[in-house]
Order: structure tokens, then sequence, then C-alpha cells
């Protein structure tokens, strides 16, 4: 029987395997082999890769909830702001990168998960998590759609991964210099369309 941290590193390792090769590449020997965990131990717990990626996915965000409803910092305590949420997302990505990158990887093209029951299992298990998350964006002063959540999600990672390397992400100028030079155009583009 695996531990709670063998699941763990399970779940950390196949991240890091999606996020490297893609969720369609992925096999329950490559995980296990990473792991260092028998297969198996391993096929006890996952009938196969499919699975494995739900519960990767599941896991991201989840953590990405649980990073939302910690506290924040003062300087993002106004979540109504678009520039601060933006940071809060830039912030996830930085302390959790794995995680961030599945999240985007998911957003950006669902149809890179490998067949349509793994994407529709996928959306059931992120919908109800996603229906909040909506309505929380719909409540802020600057209604962000879904689309633009996206939009913005898959460029906080992609800033993160740009800026790594320099101190504390929220205090950095060039963190809003890449909001307003690389996203802050295209996210106007999708808070026009009349996608409701």
């Amino acid at each position: 029987m695996l531990t709670s941290d063998q699941k763990q590193l399970i779940i950390r390792k196949a991240i890091k395997l999606i996020n490297r090769y893609g969720a369609e590449s992925l096999s329950l020997r490559q995980v296990a082999s990473e792991a260092q965990i028998k297969l198996a131990e391993f096929e006890l717990m996952y009938a196969n890769a499919d699975e494995l990626v739900i519960c990767c996915v599941k896991n991201a965000i989840d953590q990405l909830h649980a990073f939302k409803a910690a506290p924040t910092p003062a300087v993002l305590a106004d979540p109504r702001s678009i520039l601060n949420f933006w940071r809060q997302l830039v912030e996830f990505n930085y302390n959790y990168p794995q995680e961030g990158g599945l999240i985007a990887r998911f957003l950006k093209s669902p149809s890179s998960f490998p067949n349509n029951d793994i994407r529709m299992q996928l959306l059931k298990v992120t919908e109800a998590k996603m229906k909040r998350l909506n309505h929380y964006l719909s409540q802020s002063r600057q209604p962000i759609r879904f689309i633009a959540f996206t939009h913005l999600f898959v460029m906080a990672s992609q800033a993160t991964q740009k800026l790594k390397g320099r101190n504390q992400p929220e205090e950095n100028n060039a963190l809003d210099d890449y909001f307003h030079h690389n996203v802050e155009h295209q996210l106007s583009k999708s808070l026009a369309l009349p996608i409701y």
C-alpha cells in the first residue's frame, strides 16, 4: 500500500512529465520509474495513465483554489483590480510552477489531452471549481469572463518562466511591464468579445 507521501510524489512526478512531454505520452511505467515505486504497487492505485492525468489536473486545480483561499499580501488585497488579479496568478505560478504549467496547458489546449473520455472527465472534475471562479471574476469591479481568465492564466505562466530568477515577482516592475506590453491588449480584445 502506498503512503500519502508516495501518492504526492507520484502526482508531482506525473505533473512534471506531463509538462515536459504532454499528457498523451504519459505512461504508468514512466511515472513509476521516476517516482522509484514498483509498477505493481503503482497499478493498484491507477488503472491507466488517463486516470492519473485526471488526478494530476484535479490536484493542480485544487492547489489553485487553496492558494486563492489563502491570505494574500497587502499589495494584492484588492481582488477587484485586473492587474492585482494578474499578480495573484503570477504569484501562484511562481510558487507552484509545475501545477501552473499543467493548468495553463489544459486551459490553452484541452485537445492536447489523450482522448474524448479524459477531456469529458477533466471538464467534469473542474466544472464546479471553475464555475466558482467564474462567479468570483464576474463579481469584480472590472468583470473578467472565463475566456479572459484563460488568457491571463496562460500569460501568467509564461511570464513566470520568463521572469524566473528575479526577486519576488510581485515586487518587480518587470511584472507590470510584462502585463502592459504582452497581456493587456489581448485581454482588452477578449473582454470586448460578445460572449457571455
